[in-house]
């Protein structure tokens, strides 16, 4: 794969490709890869490597690859990126690869230590990592003109795309993304529709932070409703473990991330909060008065 090497000269954008003969997917080459790069260079590498595991009663995979971070000890607080592509099936391959499939149960996990192909199996091998190229890279723009021409000054951009596509949901993002997103719904509805409450709906995306003066007369009914934003964003924070820095900094997280810090900025829930804050436990409290939110302090 040549991750080792690319860590030892502290490379901040790796693509990998592995192509071993893992045809139970335990993963045994990347991981053995992770393990020395942190024990010789301090370098820590996070894949979520479970999108590349077989489905249930399966042989294909969700996606060909995932993106992770690397960081270095010297630079803690800038991390690179790692795109680990798989040799996997997802079953959207190209006709004749799945074809192949059937006829070579092993495939893309044959031995390595067949170096004479047939024609037909050179060909479906050829042809996979073509698809798998393809299939990881464009829907980033990664077009000739967008890998070559661009690479050097939109690197970072380009790798946050790829991770952002990319990403694996937690198990918490799987076991609670329907109910958080019924709930969200419910509260936009709510601000929509509620006459008590004018203009909160606009202020939830533009951050108004003065929709208190404008509707002075509607104030306490604000307050209240900040209540139910105050105790959406508690329900997110639990379900899915943000007290972890790790998990906070997951696309799915941070898009949430964006739509709170919103919320945090209009007076009435700043006020919500003032009242509120006490109820609240002492790891939530920090949540919500870090950078991740931005409610005022006490």
């Amino acid at each position: 794969m040549g991750l080792y090497e690319l860590v030892r000269r502290r490379c901040r954008y790796i693509v990998i490709c592995d192509s071993e003969a893992d045809g139970g997917l335990t993963f045994g080459g990347i991981g053995m890869a992770i393990r020395k790069c942190r024990i010789d260079f301090g370098a820590e590498i996070a894949l979520d490597l479970r999108a590349l595991e077989h489905r249930k009663d399966s042989q294909y995979s969700p996606a060909h690859c995932v993106v992770g971070t690397i960081t270095y000890p010297e630079a803690p607080t800038t991390p690179g990126f790692v795109v680990y592509i798989k040799s996997s099936l997802t079953g959207d391959e190209p006709a004749d690869v799945l074809n192949y499939k059937k006829e070579d149960s092993a495939f893309p996990h044959d031995s390595t230590l067949n170096q004479w192909f047939s024609e037909s199996q050179f060909e479906s091998y050829r042809r996979l990592g073509h698809h798998v190229a393809s299939s990881v890279l464009e829907p980033a723009g990664a077009s000739c003109k967008a890998c070559i021409c661009k690479m050097t000054d939109g690197r970072e951009t380009y790798f946050d795309t790829l991770w952002r596509i990319w990403w694996a949901p937690t198990a918490e993002m799987d076991r609670f993304s329907s109910a958080h997103t019924a709930r969200y719904e419910e509260l936009l509805a709510k601000a929509r529709t509620d006459k008590d409450i004018p203009g909160f709906f606009d202020a939830m995306f533009s951050g108004n932070p003065n929709w208190k003066e404008e509707h002075k007369e509607q104030t306490e009914a604000g307050v209240r409703f900040s209540f139910e934003l105050i105790e959406f964003i508690f329900t997110v924070f639990n379900q899915l473990n943000l007290v972890l820095l790790e998990k906070r900094q997951h696309p799915y997280a941070r898009g949430w991330s964006v739509i709170f810090t919103k919320w945090a900025k209009i007076d009435a829930v700043r006020d919500g909060w003032k009242k509120y804050r006490a109820s609240y436990t002492s790891s939530f409290q920090r949540f919500v008065e870090s950078s991740a939110v931005g409610l005022p302090e006490d």
